[in-house]
């Protein structure tokens, strides 16, 4: 009998290089597969160190409960990765994107490909995330699309970067073209984040602390809102599916915040995890939209119950539902929900860093219910 406190594990796989990312596909077609981003730093090089990393393509088999490990690439060093929700072909043969987040201040794009039943993903295009000329490395720490909700072909991306900067680049005719880039911190942009609801909004947070929101029709030389809630850096932001009123930050400082946008002096809601929250992804199921999954880094895998619905915000600090412990004691940096429900079971992927470890894991219906008819 599965416990109500930690899912069951259906798959362990070693990553080879630390494995700090998680996505798997929103679009239809590739409901089934993931991806898994890995970084290594080798300081011992003659000229200057280095930063390496690949990035697994995995398929999900969910009547068999397990995943199969399809492609494997040499790429730089993944700091993140993020799909795009659009895709285009027919039956057979069709295609989507995804794009890295790289250690050597590139962001690369990627095409994921079905041609007759077989799956592979390519490197399209890598393109500069700064502009400017700079004697310090400049590392890309983030990527967001701007069509997760609304699923454009042509779509914007934004990139935080190592140096403060946020840069936002075009995806049009399968290409990218870098449009701008604005000084947005102090130190470390950890992350950016496009607003699911309105695609003209990204959201930023920093090692300086700061959790700020930005419009692109703007010349962006001023913040639409500076939250300076946070007592350490903010590396973690996700909009609500349902909720376009409802965003969710993490941070070293060991909370998970959710915040009403209408109202950015403080939070509505927030969690005490005892790790620092490196992701956090709201649940993309409706009946579920309560719930939000976070990576903790050395409190493992967390799942939380918010108790906040579209339009009903009652209460101070949400409850924990779920602590995956198999990450305990290494960092925590990956997670995801699969966005395809198998049996009314619902499936993640998380990864840790320093023991290069993935997990395949569900959480039975049964385990959800309990825990929110409370």
């Amino acid at each position: 009998m599965e416990s109500k406190k930690n899912p069951k594990t259906l798959q362990q796989i070693n990553t080879e290089l630390y494995a700090d990312s998680i996505e798997f596909c929103p679009t239809e077609p590739f409901h089934n597969y993931f991806i898994c981003g890995t970084y290594s730093y080798d300081d011992k090089t003659q000229d200057k160190p280095t930063r390496s990393g690949k990035i697994h393509l995995f398929e999900v088999f969910p009547n068999n409960l397990d995943c199969k490990k399809l492609q494997t690439k040499e790429v730089s060093g993944v700091l993140d990765l993020k799909w795009s929700n659009f895709y285009e072909g027919n039956q057979t043969n069709f295609k989507t994107f995804f794009s890295q987040a790289s250690s050597d201040g590139f962001l690369s794009l990627f095409s994921l490909n079905s041609i007759d039943n077989s799956v592979n993903f390519e490197m399209v295009q890598s393109e500069n995330a700064f502009q400017e000329e700079s004697q310090k490395q400049i590392i890309c720490l983030s990527v967001d699309w701007n069509n997760s909700i609304y699923k454009n072909k042509d779509a914007l991306l934004c990139s935080s970067l190592s140096n403060g900067t946020i840069s936002l680049f075009q995806f049009q005719n399968e290409s990218l073209t870098l449009l701008k880039n604005w000084n947005a911190h102090q130190y470390e942009a950890w992350y950016s984040h496009f607003h699911r609801h309105n695609p003209s909004i990204i959201f930023t947070g920093s090692d300086d602390c700061m959790f700020k929101g930005w419009d692109i029709r703007t010349d962006m030389k001023t913040p639409t809102f500076i939250n300076k809630n946070h007592k350490m850096g903010v590396c973690a932001i996700d909009s609500h599916w349902f909720d376009e009123n409802l965003i969710a930050t993490g941070s070293y400082d060991e909370k998970c915040r959710i915040f009403d946008i209408r109202f950015m002096n403080k939070p509505i809601s927030f969690a005490k995890t005892q790790g620092g929250v490196w992701r956090a992804k709201w649940s993309p199921f409706k009946e579920l939209q309560s719930t939000i999954a976070l990576a903790c880094m050395r409190q493992g895998v967390q799942i939380w119950n918010t108790f906040l619905k579209q339009g009903l915000y009652e209460k101070k600090e949400f409850i924990q539902e779920i602590h995956f412990i198999d990450h305990l004691d290494d960092l925590s940096y990956g997670i995801d929900w699969s966005r395809k429900s198998f049996q009314k079971d619902y499936f993640f992927a998380s990864c840790s860093f320093y023991n290069k470890d993935l997990r395949f894991w569900k959480v039975s219906s049964n385990q959800f219910l309990d825990f929110l008819e409370k």
